[in-house]
């Protein structure tokens, strides 16, 4: 699902892209969180900054305010903040 979704925006579909990661991610990060988790919020970084995209995502919040290091902790802080 990654590698395709990272396709469509590399073709500029940014904002498309970040419409199906935003109802996506609330469900993934739900205990427990799937694997490849991480992949996916470094690319809804991308997406969400690229189409300006703005809005409090709770699970996305509740991810970033964990304890660790984790590729789930460090993009969903990222993308908390590129949200507002």
């Amino acid at each position: 699902m990654t590698a395709s979704l990272r396709t469509a925006a590399e073709t500029g579909a940014y904002a498309t892209v970040w419409s199906v990661l935003e109802v996506a991610l609330p469900r993934l990060l739900r205990d427990p969180v799937v694997r490849g988790t991480g992949a996916l919020l470094a690319l809804g970084v991308d997406c969400a900054s690229r189409c300006a995209a703005k809005g409090r995502i709770p699970e996305v919040t509740t991810a970033a305010v964990r304890t660790g290091s984790s590729q789930v902790v460090k993009n969903a802080r990222l993308l908390r903040d590129v949200l507002g």
